[in-house]
């Protein structure tokens, strides 16, 4: 490397180190240590119930102490997610129903109220669902709610 080309250092002037009286390493008052304790042990506790909370470690509740004590649990097996058939068949982008025209038998209307400006082939439901559809709206009624089905079974070309 040529002379002119070599990069230049800076030697700088050594500096005395801050004394402790000085603005940058003042002592602490008491008032101030407590509250930067507190304000530190609230943030770990924070973040650690976010973070649990995050990963699920709490559950919501169970809906009631009946099925806990009579031991009924959830079978996820009682029906296929992939025969189209089937209340619990799954399909998204990834899982397609095949076949891609296929309907339900059991298409019902659900006996609640609908959304105005549907047509009647649209608010169709499964029979499984007009029933759990039904049972809800009248429960709900009962507290002063009321729902309308916005959307049902919509087919291929719909869709």
């Amino acid at each position: 490397m040529y002379q002119s080309q070599r990069p230049r250092y800076r030697i700088l002037d050594r500096q005395e180190p801050p004394s402790p009286s000085s603005v940058l390493f003042r002592r602490m008052t008491r008032k101030e240590l407590w509250a930067t304790l507190i304000a530190l042990v609230i943030g770990v506790l924070l973040f650690a119930f976010f973070e649990q909370h995050h990963r699920g470690v709490y559950h919501a509740p169970a809906a009631s102490k009946q099925t806990q004590a009579a031991g009924d649990t959830f079978n996820k097996s009682a029906y296929s997610n992939t025969d189209p058939s089937s209340i619990w068949v799954v399909v998204n982008k990834h899982r397609q129903l095949n076949p891609k025209d296929y309907a339900p038998g059991d298409l019902v209307n659900p006996g609640i109220p609908l959304r105005e400006a549907a047509s009647n082939d649209e608010m169709k439901v499964r029979a499984a669902t007009a029933a759990a559809l039904k049972n809800l709206n009248d429960d709900a009624g009962k507290q002063g709610l009321h729902f309308m089905l916005a959307s049902g079974y919509r087919s291929y070309q719909l869709q």
